[in-house]
């Protein structure tokens, strides 16, 4: 008997080991995985029409990652960048997808959330993003500041700018509809590019 609580013991011990890397970050549904080389801090989320703005340099970026809807942006003329997302619901409840903001190193990522299921967070880079086709579409319009990079993608939307320089843009339906930028590396599959760039760079 002594032996069985020994191992019940053990085993206890080292799932508490286990867990101590995981920790939530505002709310219930939001789970950040913590590691020693970047750990993602969110530092807003809401559920319905959501507006979001921050500080950033030139040189830094704004990640944009969506399932269903559009994604617009133009330049702005100070320092700050600026979120608007606005849902649009066909069927289902808005109440299930939410806007979440998290850090990344070099600046932020905004992501249209769906499900309250953990491994539905918002995280840095492609991917990541996972969730039914609920009938409600997010889009975004955001405001650039100069010299800040740009990265946009989404599933089921276009994505349309206007005087942003730097531009990472992917879509799977949806056309890309760019203007005034410098550099841009975009994709789309099921859909129309028109591009007017400032320079003649395009990957």
């Amino acid at each position: 008997m002594r032996a069985k609580y020994l191992f019940i013991l053990v085993v206890f011990a080292g799932a508490l080991v286990f867990l101590s890397g995981v920790t939530t970050k505002v709310g219930p549904f939001s789970w950040i995985i913590e590691n020693h080389r970047q750990a993602s801090e969110t530092v807003a989320e809401g559920y319905g029409d959501f507006h979001w703005t921050a500080g950033l340099q030139p040189g830094q970026v704004i990640e944009i990652k969506g399932i269903n809807g559009s994604i617009g942006a133009m330049g702005g003329t100070d320092s700050s960048v600026t979120v608007d997302a606005l849902m649009k619901t066909r069927r289902g409840k808005a109440r299930d997808v939410r806007v979440e903001v998290v850090e990344r190193e070099d600046g932020y990522t905004v992501c249209a959330v769906y499900g309250r299921r953990r491994h539905s967070g918002c995280r840095p880079g492609s991917g990541g993003l996972r969730g039914r086709n609920s009938g409600v579409e997010v889009n975004f319009q955001v405001t650039v500041p100069a010299g800040v990079r740009l990265i946009a993608r989404t599933v089921n939307g276009s994505i349309r700018t206007r005087g942003v320089s730097g531009l990472v843009v992917s879509t799977v339906n949806g056309s890309l509809d760019i203007a005034g930028a410098q550099a841009v590396e975009g994709t789309t599959i099921n859909g129309n590019i028109r591009a007017a760039l400032d320079s003649a760079r395009w990957e």
